[in-house]
């Protein structure tokens, strides 16, 4: 397991979910490059995070769950993946975060989407 969120993992899991026409998965999804405790780790903090509710699963000994189940998107989480859904500007938001700092919060990405996205309408 990593300690460290991946945004595209994130946005994957998101899209993933979204798809659903019942709004829920019932199990975490399988992403290709990552292991079932990595996408269960994303969940488990994008949970934190307000972008997804879920039930989780857990022993007694574990300290974060090890499973989920019925797991759908916020009102957030929806925000963050319609910002994120256009490639050019998920690209451009990827880019910079590449070159200036390397990694940054879902926060400050959701800023920089909102931003990106702002300046393709014209907008302040």
């Amino acid at each position: 397991m990593f300690s460290v969120p991946h945004l595209s993992a994130i946005c994957c899991i998101l899209l993933v979910i979204e798809k659903e026409t019942s709004g829920f998965v019932f199990e975490p999804p399988k992403l290709n490059g990552y292991s079932k405790e990595q996408i269960v780790y994303h969940i488990y903090i994008m949970v934190q995070g307000g972008l997804l509710e879920a039930q989780s699963h857990q022993t007694s000994e574990s300290v974060i769950p090890m499973d989920f189940s019925f797991i759908n998107l916020t009102w957030t989480g929806h925000e963050f993946i319609d910002n994120a859904r256009n490639e050019g500007v998920w690209k451009k938001a990827k880019t910079i975060v590449e070159e200036k700092l390397g990694t940054i919060s879902v926060g400050v990405m959701t800023q920089l989407l909102n931003s990106l996205l702002k300046n393709q309408l014209g907008l302040p």
